[in-house]
């Protein structure tokens, strides 16, 4: 709860000593997670690495601080700690928790200018003999209470903003996927059950193949412009920048871009330019960006084995065969004999009924769109695990739970009792 506070200062000396410490070089340190190794860095709140044990004589206590030589720098240290060259150890002559000794830690890093501007012989006097500003009880001494609870209320409220930046993220995906939630349906698993019935087709015969309205040199144009240009690279959809061009040129949005000697294969949501060698694929079925995403994921794997620099034609791209999943025959998975010149039992893609299977399209874009939800189910599942190590960080009971159903992707935070 709120109250006043007074404020005051008192000697370092009067409640801390400052003593040297054991040191030893990192070749002597062992195998084991025991104890931190502390030098004179900056970096890593000082730890350059963990040990086993060593030896006795060199072990520094728990609920210390490390002070480097170097850069000035005061840590609070938890575990048991080993030292470098030129490490000073703080020793408090009190007993006080974790959230009180995080406090003072600020208070000490306040020193850092003053102790960087002195040799490194006057450092212990300096430091015993310096003022730290400090909230102060009744009595002059520090207010360890008031510390505790000052360090939970920044932890608190970090904790609500990771919260929101966790909400704020797993709507970005749900919104970018026009998903309300990532949660699988009935159907969506029926779809995971499915036995896939799968035929090869040419992908002449689910697209028309152009080459591009006009190709535009990467070293002539400048970019910064309005509209995707999109070359054979394999980093951002393609696009290796935004340019300005009579909009004539312009190739459709809702194709695919290929990169000929590439094998490159790109979904373009928006019109666009392109560079040399890329061709234009329009679907010729009813456009669906999920299907689509699906067909080019098998396109992918019909070029798996391209070697950089073969080329493909129009005519070479119309007779590559992908496989997808089909329409069974009759609607339903059934056992049958294909055509009087086929013995294969079931829907096959032999040269004689090969034309008469028909992708099935409604379950490509069903199938991506439960991918999306298994994807931002881990990515979900990932920020939980992330939190939850900040959370045993910081010491504190709290929960950060998946989102239940119904609760508009928020997250539960659970506050323990704080005064």
């Amino acid at each position: 709860m709120a109250r006043d506070v007074r404020w005051g200062e008192v000697k370092a000396r009067d409640y801390f000593f400052i003593n040297n410490t054991n040191s030893f070089n990192k070749d002597v340190l062992t195998d084991g997670t025991d104890y931190d190794y502390i030098t004179r860095t900056s970096l890593n709140r000082g730890i350059h690495s963990v040990s086993g044990f060593v030896n006795e004589n060199n072990i520094n206590s728990i609920n210390t601080y490390s002070l480097g030589l170097l850069q000035m720098d005061f840590f609070y240290r938890e575990k048991p700690w080993y030292a470098g060259q030129f490490i000073r150890k703080i020793v408090p002559k009190f007993i006080a928790n974790k959230k009180v000794m995080l406090y003072f830690e600020v208070a000490f890093n306040k020193l850092k200018g003053k102790l960087l501007s002195v040799l490194v012989r006057d450092v212990d006097d300096i430091f015993s003999n310096s003022d730290l500003y400090l909230p102060l009880t009744d009595n002059n001494t520090p207010d360890f209470e008031y510390m505790e609870h000052y360090i939970r209320k920044l932890e608190w409220e970090r904790l609500e903003q990771v919260k929101r930046e966790m909400e704020e993220r797993l709507c970005a995906y749900l919104n970018v996927a026009k998903l309300e939630n990532y949660e699988l349906t009935a159907e969506d698993k029926e779809v995971l059950a499915r036995e896939i019935v799968w035929g090869e087709f040419k992908i002449g015969k689910l697209f028309k193949i152009d080459t591009s309205k006009k190709k535009f040199n990467a070293n002539t144009i400048k970019f910064n412009g309005k509209y995707p240009y999109v070359a054979r690279g394999e980093n951002n959809n393609g696009i290796r920048g935004y340019i300005d061009a009579d909009e004539k040129y312009l190739n459709n949005k809702n194709t695919i871009s290929f990169g000929q000697d590439t094998a490159t294969i790109f979904l373009q949501n928006e019109s666009y330019f392109t560079g040399d060698k890329i061709k234009i694929m329009t679907p010729k079925y009813d456009f669906d960006k999920h299907t689509t995403h699906y067909i080019i994921t098998a396109m992918r794997k019909a070029f798996f084995l391209f070697t950089w620099g073969s080329g493909y034609n129009v005519d070479k791209l119309n007779n590559v065969k992908i496989k997808l999943p089909t329409i069974p025959f009759g609607g339903v998975l059934t056992m049958y004999t294909c055509t009087s010149t086929c013995t294969q039992l079931k829907p096959c893609s032999c040269s004689a009924c090969g034309d008469t299977q028909t992708p099935d399209y409604d379950y490509m874009a069903a199938y991506i769109r439960v991918q999306q939800k298994l994807t931002i189910a881990d990515i979900a599942a990932k920020i939980i695990l992330e939190n939850a190590a900040l959370m045993q960080i910081i010491s504190y009971p709290y929960v950060i739970a998946s989102p239940p159903a119904g609760n508009n992707n928020k997250l539960t935070l659970v506050q323990p009792l704080i005064l």
